[in-house]
């Protein structure tokens, strides 16, 4: 919706108006990781959508929520690692695209990386089936008011990355309260509406995979191009990532 568009882009607003045109091209950059997650998540809904609603329309609220915690599952398993990487090497990847001019990026990027880490909990489409359309618009404007002060007093007291909270801290805050809302329409408790363990592990293996490869890239790779250093880390991170979770999936 364009309540959300406006939510998702109120902490630009704020940099823009805080920092210098260098500053706000940095914090900029930063903010393109969020059409890296949309690619997974809008793959994965065009392929569950169409069964979602079927259980929906049947009645089968818990069926429902079930394959949507499925196809998190599966967003989660192939996101978060990517994300892990993007956190550890965030100064190289912004060094080798945008040139070392723009490293400042890199701060606001693993800021932004951590909110975006909650979105692998996909709750939209669920919202949509429900016909909670209204509601949604509410939790929207709801979620902008708190945001953009949020984001105001962080880039004030904290810099550019402070700028970023705002929008991370609205993405928690939602998730919260739209968990609760489905609870209550679907009869669905929060502990059953996800497969919160599988979600934990591959959480915990891509932060064990993404501290591997930071210290195995910063003691054999300190002095190499930025795409040596990039090379190495995706390696380390698949070696340790892949065995232990694509496995459970094939």
């Amino acid at each position: 919706s364009a309540c959300y568009v406006l939510r998702s882009q109120a902490d630009q607003w704020v940099a823009a108006t805080l920092f210098t045109l260098h500053s706000f091209a940095s914090f900029s950059i930063a903010a393109i990781l969020g059409q890296v997650v949309n690619i997974f998540r809008q793959s994965v809904l065009e392929a569950f959508m169409p069964s979602m609603s079927r259980l929906e329309a049947a009645g089968e609220a818990r069926s429902m929520m079930e394959m949507n915690a499925r196809a998190n599952v599966l967003v989660a398993m192939l996101l978060l690692p990517l994300l892990g990487f993007m956190f550890a090497f965030a100064a190289d990847i912004v060094s080798l695209v945008y040139t070392a001019s723009y490293v400042d990026a890199a701060t606001v990027m693993r800021v932004y990386i951590m909110g975006l880490a909650a979105l692998v909990v996909e709750l939209s489409t669920v919202l949509q089936l429900l016909r909670q359309g209204m509601f949604n618009l509410r939790l929207n404007i709801i979620v902008l008011a708190v945001s953009v002060p949020l984001s105001y007093y962080g880039g004030v007291h904290l810099g550019l990355a402070g700028a970023a909270a705002g929008s991370v801290s609205a993405l928690y805050l939602d998730r919260t309260i739209v968990l609760r809302r489905i609870a209550a329409i679907s009869g669905v408790p929060v502990r059953a509406q996800q497969h919160w363990r599988s979600l934990a592990r591959h959480l915990l293996w891509t932060a064990a995979a993404t501290a591997a490869a930071w210290l195995v890239v910063r003691w054999l790779f300190a002095g190499s191009p930025h795409i040596v250093r990039l090379a190495a880390g995706a390696v380390v991170i698949a070696l340790i990532y892949a065995p232990f979770n694509l496995r459970r999936h094939a």
